[in-house]
């Protein structure tokens, strides 16, 4: 019996954890992010991982409604749970009394969903039948379903994520520099990594949809990921608000009030694993002809960089400042699939978790504001180019016997 349960125990693979903490003696409470990341988006597993996104975090094998009510509200606050084409994020808020138990519940909610219990088959009729306005659909736009999905499709694109990328765990609050990881060590080396079945290895990424069944059609550039803190990270971040951001930058000058291409512009810092891409839209009503648009959009942008100077570079910072820290109607900086930097309690845990997932310095929110004070005019200028230079083009065609 001794020896059968070593031999188990030697083929048991635990789940792979990293721990970012963040001691804070003067907080109330203690505050725990749990990130799962795709490693790649690949094509097949694009539904699943929809399914998967939206059911996890309720229920894992290990805690069942009870235990995650109890130990994942200590503090009055329930657990939220938010998705992303390349993570989802566990939130849970604990009393210093608690916190242990509530790391342990994090932990677990990411690596031992229970599939059952999560109704994955509600979650599964709801994603298919998602309806998605123009702008959600052009920041993620729904996969294609396959005819018949079952439970396995699930559990093993979660394991194989789960084994691929492990975990990572952010917590911040009043607890002992060590505490927090030492929680994370212990649970996640007991909870194994379950069988799934590989991928080939020649596997495609999935491509980005050319057409919408809606009267829309999306004109995006996307730049390269902004590696936050990297060499002319901050001259590039600038950029981009500059570029896209509030009702004086170029998108909105050009392209919405002196050319009249569109009614809807956007400029934001889209959250992956190799940084925040910028991503530059233009939505307006689909044509039969209309890729025309896309150079235009593109000569404006280049031609109006050329005439950026001092007020271009104090309003961009002035931006950066007020989207980075404060309630805006021009939040750019998304921290998941939905929600931006928005001068909330929480925001610069999940900057920094992000910035730590991305493999990067986690520096404050506080700490970039001033970097990106330091940026020079003609630091903008070229970053701006840099960043037109290096953007792709790509086109989600509407239907135009849809549009109005």
């Amino acid at each position: 019996m001794i020896t059968t349960l070593v031999a188990l125990a030697t083929l048991q693979v635990g789940v792979k954890a990293s721990v970012l903490e963040l001691p804070d003696p003067t907080a109330d409470v203690v505050t725990i992010h749990a990130y799962l990341w795709r490693d790649r988006n690949f094509e097949r597993e694009d539904a699943a991982w929809e399914v998967i996104s939206h059911s996890m975090g309720e229920i894992s094998v290990t805690y069942g409604p009870r235990e995650v009510s109890f130990f994942g509200s200590t503090a009055g606050i329930a657990p939220r749970v938010v998705q992303a084409p390349g993570f989802v994020r566990v939130e849970i808020v604990a009393t210093p009394a608690k916190w242990q138990n509530a790391v342990a519940l994090a932990t677990s909610l990411v690596s031992q969903p229970s599939w059952t219990a999560n109704f994955w088959q509600d979650e599964l009729a709801v994603a298919k039948g998602r309806v998605l306005d123009p702008w959600q659909n052009s920041l993620w736009p729904k996969p294609t379903f396959p005819k018949e999905m079952i439970e396995q499709d699930f559990s093993s694109t979660h394991a194989r994520i789960l084994d691929k990328s492990g975990i990572s765990i952010v917590v911040s609050g009043p607890f002992e520099r060590g505490a927090a990881k030492a929680v994370v060590d212990q649970y996640s080396k007991m909870w194994e990594v379950k069988p799934y079945a590989r991928l080939p290895r020649y596997a495609e990424e999935g491509p980005w949809p050319t057409e919408q069944m809606l009267g829309v059609s999306t004109f995006e550039l996307t730049g390269k990921p902004i590696r936050v803190g990297e060499s002319d990270s901050a001259a590039k971040f600038l950029a981009l608000i500059a570029l896209g951001a509030g009702k004086d930058c170029s998108t909105w000058r050009t392209l919405r009030e002196e050319a009249g291409l569109c009614y809807r512009t956007e400029g934001i810092f889209w959250p992956t694993q190799k940084g925040f891409v910028p991503r530059i839209f233009m939505l307006r009503r689909a044509e039969e002809s209309e890729l025309k648009y896309s150079g235009m959009m593109i000569d404006l942008l280049r031609k109006d960089i050329e005439h950026y100077d001092q007020i271009t570079l104090d309003r961009a910072k002035a931006m950066a400042t007020q989207v980075m820290t404060k309630p805006s109607p021009f939040a750019c900086v998304y921290v998941d699939g939905n929600y931006t930097l928005y001068g909330q309690p929480g925001d610069d845990l999940r900057w920094r978790g992000l910035l730590y997932s991305m493999g990067l310095s986690s520096i404050s929110i506080t700490k970039w504001v001033e970097t990106l004070n330091q940026v020079t005019e003609a630091q903008l200028r070229t970053a701006a180019k840099d960043l037109m230079d290096g953007c792709q083009f790509r086109l989600m065609r509407g239907q135009p016997s849809l549009a109005r």
